[in-house]
């Protein structure tokens, strides 16, 4: 599995991602800048920062200890948290208790509205964030609505620059899953939804020359 970085809401290959959004660079200079002006120069009196997840992958280590070196330099304090499960985990998110939170989403369907309304329309769920932009949800509604193609990916696509000016959330990368398969190994296939959707029930076996028949066919096929 690799990653790719996220510039966006919407995924590589996901209809209405735009290849051209820039995304959020990075730029401690003005995030000085930024401190500065809301009264916190070099960080001084800026309150601790939580960061809270419950994947405990060494990757995932190593992403939010770049987030507290990162924040650091800036002169603000990072926690990490860790929680034991993801019942509490979501628990705590429903409640609101978590001040920066670490969180993956995979698309049920694949079609924009399965990233956005959810996640940032203001009665989405699980819409964690709070996250609520007047604006923002009109697009979205109006994009449920709209049955020509193009017309829907340039709402999605004014939805995504309002929600990235914004800024409530950090996208940070997109996961890529890649798969190797034994040549005997049939029938699979593969879409833009991932592992989670390939049609377990249609792969089937094929049998080397050196296997003794069985029966009528030169397949065995399994149904999972």
């Amino acid at each position: 599995m690799g990653s790719l970085s996220a510039n966006g809401v919407l995924p590589p290959g996901m209809p209405g991602y735009d290849p051209d959004l820039q995304g959020y660079a990075y730029d401690p200079a003005k995030a000085k800048q930024l401190l500065a002006e809301a009264g916190y120069p070099n960080g001084a009196g800026f309150p601790d920062v939580q960061i809270w997840t419950v994947s405990k992958a060494e990757s995932t280590k190593a992403e939010l200890v770049a987030y507290q070196r990162y924040l650091a330099e800036l002169g603000v304090k990072l926690d990490i948290y860790f929680t034991d499960a993801w019942t509490r985990y979501t628990e705590m998110l429903q409640r609101g208790e978590l001040q920066m939170f670490r969180y993956a989403w995979y698309a049920d369907l694949p079609d924009p509205d399965n990233f956005f309304f959810p996640l940032l329309h203001s009665a989405g769920q699980p819409n964690y964030m709070r996250y609520g932009n007047p604006q923002v949800d009109r697009l979205l509604e109006r994009a449920r609505e709209e049955l020509d193609y193009a017309q829907r990916v340039t709402l999605y696509r004014e939805a995504e620059r309002i929600v990235m000016e914004d800024a409530p959330w950090i996208t940070q990368h997109n996961h890529i899953f890649e798969y190797l398969y034994q040549s005997y190994v049939q029938g699979v296939e593969v879409s833009l939804l991932g592992d989670r959707w390939i049609p377990m029930n249609k792969i089937w076996l094929k049998r080397t020359p050196a296997e003794p028949s069985t029966g009528t066919g030169s397949n065995v096929k399994t149904m999972q």
